[in-house]
């Protein structure tokens, strides 16, 4: 993302993030999961270990 807001002009993460919300109404983090470009994980759930990995 940096990447990106850098290439739009952008000096921060922070100002590219706010923008994209002003046009968008989500966060580039909302965006890219609701268009599947990012798993949508369970930081609790996945440190617990499967039943699997307990045996």
């Amino acid at each position: 993302m940096n990447h990106i807001g850098e290439a739009l002009g952008f000096k921060t993460q922070t100002s590219f993030s706010q923008a994209f919300r002003a046009q968008s109404g989500m966060s580039p983090k909302e965006y890219r999961l609701s268009a599947g470009l990012l798993p949508d994980i369970d930081p609790v759930q996945d440190n617990e270990p499967s039943s699997e990995q307990t045996r």
